[in-house]
């Protein structure tokens, strides 16, 4: 195989490491592009959201769904060499022309999908067809041995629990589930083929729902995965129906949680390494290819399923499946080692005060969980030392023509931790993911790069890239998840002391204006009391009101001013007024008034 030259990493885009498919797809991947010195990086961002209404998803958990995908949009402004897409994860719930409008968006670079098919990219997929056709064939069988030869096939009850609508591996299994009924001549009816959707909730209404409809229970239940076959069980012992005694039970996938069930489960193996591996195959041939259309033309590849017999189906445990089972089992002993370590961390990230303060308790704890490094980027920090409780200069829409800067990180060298300086580390769009002298540090061997979205309902906050070992792949989501609601919190203080100081700023101003009015108002007051004395002055009436009532207050200070002694006027000694007299002028002088 001629390799490529290589700068840019490769981009694994998947929807989480919730389960361990995730954990063997990406090993596998590992395994091809490790031995060829090809760097990659892992990209989750949850489940693409479904273009259909679903009533059994609630209103809140579709709009989480939504939120979390800007991260996919984001990919076409970053640089990457090539993609292996999971399809069979992120669009498990969502019509195919979602899945196409992602591998639209990501341009022309080299792209292989694994574990859907339909899409304008080569494909690997596992042969859903031939490993479900493969085990009704063998469960017809025990079921037809079971009732004996005195007994006709028509009495056998068999039902089928499906996966989502429209998804091409579900439709595959179902469509095998047909063939291999009609083969035997068990009947199936509409009333034994029950749609599921993947999950182990609804898997437990349709059986409980059967169960309530019907005089006895199904001799068998044929599930599309082994998690819609973990809910049925369930239902089947809380009734008391044994298995497999009364009833056999059987799934697809045979991820960790089958051979752990008890009984353990019947699967059918999804052989999602195997697949991990050939994708990264083809992923290379791609970058090898001179042209687009080239690489398009390069046919899709089917990795055999097998059947793995279990005791859901009466069969005993052969050693090699103990010895899986053992080594699953391991992982996740490892994996709960850690937990003293997350909860430290939830509890730093509850109680720091800021960012600055937080990343070297980070630093200290971090590396015991299997971190080696943490780089955030956020979005238009304003201040020069991006503090988290910055505020965001654009709105979703404007999510193209956003910078990112590198806000904080450590990396781990050795038994030494370091800490990143930000300040000459800005992103635009077009650029890789994290600085080339930075990626280089990131790479260790045996490490795993992991990029998640920081985001908080519909605010996008920007990213976290780290550096792990395979055991710990699903921890960065966690902190990711935590720190998103940390940094959110800070914006809402910061946003909060910003109002406060506008309202305080509003206050002082409204009440100065009052004060100015107040002024203004009495003012206008004596104006008005002034133009109307002038204008009782200036008229007819006025002055004769105004006159006579000056006149009668110089009046009565006269007169009570007046000395009781007689007055000599022109004709001699005069008395006192005579009485007729002041009488007169006093009502004159009312008169007057």
């Amino acid at each position: 195989m001629a390799l490529p030259s290589v700068e840019k990493p490769v981009a694994l885009v998947l929807p989480g490491y919730a389960f361990y498919v995730s954990y063997e797809l990406a090993a596998g991947i590992a395994e091809v592009l490790d031995s060829n010195g090809i760097s990659w990086i892992s990209i989750s961002g949850g489940y693409l959201s479904s273009s259909r209404e679903r009533d059994d998803l609630r209103g809140e958990l579709r709009q989480d769904i939504q939120r979390s995908n800007w991260i996919y949009d984001f990919l076409p402004k970053a640089e990457f060499s090539g993609a292996v897409l999971y399809g069979g994860g992120l669009g498990f719930d969502s019509q195919p022309e979602r899945m196409q409008q992602l591998v639209d968006s990501l341009g022309s670079i080299p792209m292989v999908n694994v574990g859907s098919v339909g899409l304008k990219v080569p494909c690997v997929n596992a042969d859903n067809y031939q490993g479900m056709l493969d085990l009704v064939r063998e469960i017809s069988g025990l079921l037809k041995d079971r009732k004996g030869p005195a007994s006709s096939v028509e009495e056998i009850r068999l039902l089928f629990i499906s996966g989502p609508e429209g998804n091409s591996e579900s439709d595959d299994r179902l469509r095998a589930f047909m063939e291999g009924t009609s083969e035997s001549g068990i009947p199936v009816d509409e009333g034994r083929i029950l749609q599921g959707d993947f999950s182990s909730d609804t898997a437990r209404r349709l059986v409980e729902e059967y169960l309530d409809a019907n005089d006895r229970p199904p001799d068998g239940i044929i599930c599309a995965n082994d998690l819609s076959a973990f809910g049925a069980s369930e239902v089947l012992h809380m009734r008391d129906i044994r298995i497999p005694k009364d009833v056999l039970i059987t799934g697809f996938d045979d991820f960790e949680y089958a051979a752990a069930m008890q009984p353990s489960l019947t699967t059918v193996h999804f052989p999602i390494r195997e697949m991990g591996r050939e994708a990264a195959r083809l992923l290379i041939d791609q970058m090898n290819a001179s042209g687009a259309e080239e690489r398009i033309t390069v046919p899709d590849v089917n990795i055999p399923a097998f059947t793995v017999f279990r005791e859901s189906t009466g069969h005993r445990l052969k050693p090699r499946q103990i010895i899986r089972a053992r080594e699953i089992l391991q992982f996740d002993m490892r994996a709960k080692e850690r937990y003293p370590f997350r909860a430290m961390i939830t509890k730093i990230l509850l109680e720091g005060p800021r960012m600055k303060s937080i990343m070297p308790e980070l630093m200290r704890v971090l590396p015991d969980c299997g971190i080696t490094a943490m780089l955030v980027f956020l979005y238009n920090p304003r201040n020069s030392d991006a503090d988290p409780s910055g505020e965001d200069d654009g709105d979703i829409g404007s999510l193209e023509q956003r910078a990112i800067r590198l806000d904080d990180g450590f990396l781990t060298d050795g038994s030494d931790s370091v800490r990143i300086d930000p300040d000459s580390f800005i992103l635009t769009p077009g650029e890789p993911v994290c600085p080339p002298e930075l990626f280089e540090g990131l790479q260790r061997s045996g490490s795993r790069m992991h990029l998640c979205p920081l985001q908080h309902e519909d605010e996008h906050l920007g990213y976290l890239l780290f550096s792990s070992d395979e055991v710990a792949l699903d921890f960065p989501e966690q902190i990711a998840y935590q720190l998103s609601g940390y940094l959110y919190r800070w914006r809402l203080i910061r946003r909060s002391e910003k109002q406060r100081s506008e309202l305080k700023s509003l206050v002082d101003e409204l009440q100065n204006m009052q004060s100015r009015l107040t002024h203004v108002e009495r003012l206008t007051q004596m104006n008005r009391l002034v133009a109307g004395v002038r204008h009782e002055l200036n008229t007819p009436v006025g002055s004769s009101l105004t006159l006579p009532s000056f006149i009668g207050d110089r009046a009565r200070e006269v007169l009570d001013g007046q000395a009781p002694a007689s007055l000599e006027g022109e004709h001699g000694r005069l008395g006192s007024p005579p009485a007729e007299d002041r009488d007169f002028r006093m009502r004159q002088r009312g008169r007057s008034t």
